[in-house]
């Protein structure tokens, strides 16, 4: 009898993972994919193109992109488009992180604290995310040096590699995070209770102020470093690309 009165928890979870799923894995895949795109602004106001990534561009029907048309994102359409990015991929990472961190820890670790070092833990994934995708000046020598396989002198093809290499292993990562959210969810359907955090109103103003202040602060410190030490290749042109962000 029992079984039969789970069957509703059971649709539930195979609704859970069948469509939404598929539909969170597709967001949070274009989202870590856009985080590993960086294209500078030159003082002109035009984008600076890299011919070898031009490939990555946003091309219409009769495969012009937006590079040809002239089109350039302002700075502070990119800032959103990293911000929004941010916002994606911080959701998944907070509420997972929590879970463990409230699971493993000790009784007097209350809710409040696990999700401010939540919050702090994601919010560097992230930082670092964007860093680590779009190589900075001063961390290329050292990439070069533990990355390449070869005698060959070329280093762009080695930082090119990395890039992928880099949004391979925060892609993995991240989709970690969304199956154990979904265990997680899928466990509360079976037993049939609500997740609940246990937090008092003014605690869970207080977390999303700081939640927005940090991640604000985040997007636009990751962006000021890139503006500044972005890496480039006199050979090939620089790494960056006109595809938004």
């Amino acid at each position: 009898m029992s079984i039969i009165a789970d069957v509703p928890n059971y649709l539930a979870i195979v609704i859970l993972w069948t469509i939404l799923f598929p539909i969170v894995y597709y967001i949070l895949y274009d989202k870590i994919y856009r985080m590993g795109i960086y294209h500078s602004i030159s003082k002109s106001g035009k984008p600076i193109h890299s011919v070898l990534l031009c490939s990555l561009c946003e091309a219409d029907e009769n495969g012009i992109c937006d590079f040809e048309k002239g089109k350039v994102e302002t700075p502070l359409e990119k800032f959103l488009e990293v911000l929004k990015c941010n916002v994606y991929l911080s959701l998944p990472l907070i509420f997972t992180f929590y879970s463990s961190i409230h699971a493993t820890s000790m009784s007097s670790f209350n809710s409040e604290r696990a999700f401010l070092m939540s919050f702090e833990i994601s919010l560097i994934v992230l930082f670092w995310l964007r860093i680590q995708a779009n190589p900075i000046k001063q961390f290329v020598g050292f990439i070069y040096h533990i990355c390449h396989m070869s005698e060959s002198a070329d280093v762009y093809p080695v930082i090119v590699r990395y890039k992928e290499r880099t949004l391979e292993f925060y892609h993995s990562f991240i989709t970690a995070s969304i199956i154990v959210l979904f265990l997680e969810i899928s466990y509360y359907i079976m037993i049939n209770e609500s997740v609940s955090y246990h937090l008092e109103a003014q605690i869970s103003a207080l977390l999303v102020i700081i939640y927005i202040i940090g991640i604000l602060c985040v997007t636009l410190f990751s962006e000021k470093i890139l503006e500044k030490y972005i890496w480039g290749d006199p050979k090939y042109g620089s790494l960056s690309s006109p595809v938004r962000p």
